[in-house]
């Protein structure tokens, strides 16, 4: 799944640019070089760590979705709209009352009080963000889950929730007045939010509407110039600091607590409650001046330049950790969050500043040099001829359209164990048996965030195969799957154990089983194949990838598994695919035409315009590759019908 905040990375530096030479043209000053850095990367340092986490926020959400759920917002309401608008509504009147209490409530301040650290207000002070906040908010947003709004819904409004409050952190935008005055949050309210006046603490919570403040009283207009920043100045450039200071000062409250009720009360009360005999030194706001660190001109340019690399690694791990080895992301992050130290400690004149630098560089170049090594960078570049059939292809035909109807299938959610753990698939089963005839079985893998009946909805293989085979949409643990482990792989598994199952219940053809996913689903399948000989008769993937990770290699330095043998392999990814990229698809199709033994350098057409096919492979192991111009990180339209044909050539080819 594509990280929208990721891809709106270069649109916010852009903005910010804008609004650096706005303000310069303006004859303002609203960006301090030594600030804005630390802005960045206490935003970065939430988002690197956000990686390891996300996916069980929203496995946590997708849970009470499936099975707690009060109410099914389902399109058959005749309204499609309406989870939409519900989730809308809903993000906003909730996203209000996490806010409030993250002013009100001193262990929801402590992870919120990031966003309010800087003494200036500009584009940069929106990308500040703390590291707990994604924990502490989820809880307010389960009511969503069981109001029966999907999980992708909800994961699509709240980022769009928090884009639209990116704009709003700006000095350069007056006030307006009228109607939108009355409904949306503006830059005008969410300056008194960030302002330390009297008349404006605790004011103007809002995301996208400032309707909920109107409401509920916490409404205040900006009058008077605000003055940024918390009341007791944080006094630091470091971003480590910044996460961690209110949660130390929790501490030192604690201890200080003369009554238990009181240890206890710290958590619980107001930040501006305080325990007896506990004092805190804040200046008044007219002696208030910003904290900063004069640097040199040298030590901003080398500042500047390693951030620059520290922005595209950041860039990268977003977009593309769940298409990369899980050691290199480890090492990638502690990286990055190691640069975001020692920057913070040359910003602030750190004795140990140089030492931290030159372990971030080492991290860097181990992250590096364990992604070589990984082979997921790994690419053939021999230049492969293509050659024109005269006739129809023999293994890959265009199927006809009128093949492609509505399929007289029923479905029905299952449960196996496996390990001692259950799991769960979508059975998609024809809705009659032919007496006599063996049937097929096609698992169907979701992506990283994805889920059986939700990937079903949007990817209904039964529209290629009708009622002539069986399929199996498993659901992966924490809505990801297990790409890395190199024996007793879970996931392995659990498509040998449902195979096994619908052999006992249903006349299974064992000679023809079969493999398909989308992203990491799709990764999935290869490693299936990889680890597992002679199980599958024929794979496909849909933006995803061949094994990278495992304990053996080919003699060109191809990923390799004990025992593994030739599959039938098609690959097809979308040739704007910024999630999984394109090459990632096209070495997926190498590898395999390669394991197999076809001819690397040439290939031919297909009855699909877009797919080609190696030559030169053993009957039955033949590889495809289908790059489709245009599309994104999604499945072609067309994959369905192109992987069913491909699986029954392949099912029809005689084995050597």
């Amino acid at each position: 799944m594509l990280n929208p905040i990721a891809l709106a990375v270069p649109f916010f530096f852009v903005l910010m640019g804008v609004e650096l030479l706005w303000a310069r043209r303006r004859g303002v000053r609203v960006y301090r070089f030594t600030d804005a850095v630390t802005d960045l990367s206490c935003g970065i340092a939430s988002q690197v760590i956000l990686i390891f986490w996300a996916a069980t926020q929203l496995a946590i959400y997708a849970w009470v979705y499936q099975h707690a759920r009060l109410v099914n917002l389902s399109p058959s309401w005749g309204a499609p709209w309406l989870p939409w608008v519900v989730a809308f509504v809903g993000v906003d009147f909730l996203y209000y009352w996490w806010h409030r209490l993250s002013h009100e409530v001193n262990v929801l301040w402590a992870a919120h009080v990031v966003h309010h650290q800087s003494e200036d207000y500009n584009l940069a002070v929106a990308l500040r963000q703390a590291v707990l906040t994604s924990w502490t908010s989820l809880p307010f947003y389960l009511p969503l889950a069981l109001l029966g709004v999907p999980t992708l819904v909800f994961a699509v409004i709240h980022a769009l929730s928090t884009l639209y409050q990116f704009w709003i952190h700006t000095q350069l935008v007056g006030k307006v007045r009228g109607p939108v005055d009355w409904v949306l949050n503006l830059p005008s309210h969410h300056r008194v939010h960030h302002a330390i006046n009297t008349q404006y603490l605790d004011k103007n919570y809002g995301a996208t509407l400032v309707v909920w403040d109107r409401l509920f009283g916490t409404y205040e207009e900006e009058i008077e110039a605000p003055v940024y920043g918390i009341t007791k100045p944080l006094a630091s450039f470091d971003p480590m600091w910044a996460q961690i200071h209110y949660w130390l000062e929790m501490g030192a409250m604690m201890r200080a607590a003369q009554r238990p009720i009181d240890k206890l009360r710290v958590w619980f009360a107001s930040p501006a409650w305080k325990p007896e005999g506990y004092v805190v030194d804040t200046p008044p706001i007219a002696d208030r001046t910003k904290y900063d660190r004069p640097i040199t001109r040298k030590l901003a340019v080398y500042v500047g330049l390693q951030y620059t690399g520290v922005i595209a690694a950041t860039f990268a791990l977003l977009q593309w950790h769940h298409a990369l080895p899980r050691t290199v992301v480890a090492i990638g992050v502690l990286a990055v969050l190691g640069a975001l130290i020692a920057i913070g400690a040359l910003l602030e004149r750190r004795t140990w500043a140089v030492r931290a630098e030159l372990g971030r560089i080492a991290l860097g170049g181990l992250a590096v040099s364990l992604l070589l090594s990984s082979g997921a960078c790994r690419r053939d570049r021999r230049p492969v001829s293509v050659h024109t059939l005269d006739g129809e292809s023999t293994i890959l035909p265009k199927r006809q359209s009128s093949v492609l109807t509505t399929p007289k299938t029923r479905t029905s959610m299952q449960t196996i164990d496996v390990d001692g753990k259950t799991r769960r698939y979508l059975l998609v089963e024809p809705s009659a048996f032919v007496p006599a005839k063996k049937y097929p079985v096609v698992l169907v893998m979701h992506g990283d965030g994805g889920e059986a009946s939700g990937f079903h909805q949007g990817y209904s293989f039964e529209r290629a195969s009708g009622d002539d085979a069986i399929l199996a949409y498993p659901d992966g643990l924490g809505f990801t799957w297990d790409l890395e482990t190199l024996s007793d792989n879970r996931d392995v598994k659990l498509a040998e154990a449902i195979f096994d199952e619908l052999a006992k219940r249903f006349p299974v053809d064992r000679s023809r089983l079969f493999a398909t996913g989308y992203s990491s689903g799709g990764f999935l399948a290869n490693v299936i194949a990889c680890q597992r000989n002679g199980l599958l008769r024929a794979i496909a993937s849909n933006a995803g990838g061949a094994p990278y990770k495992q304990a053996q290699t080919w003699p060109n330095g191809y990923a390799k598994c004990p025992g593994q043998a030739p599959t039938a392999m098609l690959a097809l990814h979308g040739e704007d695919d910024y999630g999984v990229t394109l090459s990632s698809g096209r070495f997926s199709a190498e590898y395999w035409a390669y394991v197999n033994g076809c001819k690397t350098d040439e290939m031919e057409t297909t009855g699909y315009d877009l797919c080609r096919v190696y030559r030169g492979c053993p009957a039955g192991k033949a590889v495809g590759f289908c790059p489709v111009p245009g599309l994104g990180h999604w499945v072609w339209d067309h994959a369905a019908e192109a992987t069913w044909s491909f699986f029954q050539t392949q099912s029809s080819a005689v084995t050597p």
